[in-house]
């Protein structure tokens, strides 16, 4: 498990206007989702999980509609359908570490989508 925090980047800040943020901020809120999904969606915000080893990686936010949300959407109905990791990476030409991000990143989209603000993966 590893946990999710949602941060405003600096190109967010810097467009203050538009977006209302006037400094960093980490989203801790459910009742900030909607505004944390339409900086997403603009690319003014980034997901960051922290592993249990200490280690950060930004994750990709996938949006509705694009050929990643896509590609993740595949990969969860092979899973689903019982395919080990290793044969969804093999199915879609991806290494078991990126069909694993996919799954991750389309497990936080959909609960944005949902209006909820997930504190850690279900890997």
């Amino acid at each position: 498990m590893s946990k999710i925090q949602f941060i405003v980047t600096s190109k967010a800040i810097e467009s203050g206007k538009r977006t209302g943020v006037t400094a960093q901020k980490v989203f801790a809120d459910t009742e900030d989702v909607k505004a944390l999904r339409a900086l997403l969606n603009r690319g003014e915000a980034a997901i960051y999980t922290t592993r249990a080893d200490g280690t950060v990686r930004r994750m990709a936010y996938l949006k509705a509609g694009t050929p990643e949300r896509k590609l993740a959407q595949k990969a969860f109905v092979l899973k689903k359908e019982g395919a080990s990791m290793k044969e969804v990476g093999e199915e879609l030409h991806l290494s078991v570490p990126s069909v694993r991000r996919l799954l991750v990143g389309l497990q936080v989209a959909k609960a944005l989508e949902k209006g909820q603000l997930p504190t850690e993966t279900q890997e």
